[in-house]
């Protein structure tokens, strides 16, 4: 999981079985793919500044599972290119 990096977005799987998006704050591990996220929710009348943070969440590849997340879409685990983000 090279590409797994903070700042990504990627899929949460969420009690309901819906998938939102999460940023990712911390990576645990590559070889397993736990990460932190912070979820923004879509509820309907929540207030803005409303987030929720998720803590060592486990990677399940297929998205089936709720409490896990997985990539957005195919490829997406290695379109990270360290070098083009370089500071100028």
């Amino acid at each position: 999981m090279d590409g797994l990096k903070p700042g990504r977005v990627v899929y949460y799987r969420n009690s309901q079985g819906d998938d939102v998006p999460g940023l990712v704050t911390r990576v645990h591990s590559q070889e397993s793919g736990t990460i932190n996220l912070v979820i923004f929710p879509d509820y309907p009348n929540a207030p803005s500044e409303v987030v929720e943070r998720k803590s060592s969440i486990p990677f399940e590849a297929t998205g089936a599972t709720p409490f896990t997340w997985h990539w957005m879409f195919d490829g997406q685990d290695i379109r990270y290119l360290p070098a083009a983000t370089k500071a100028h």
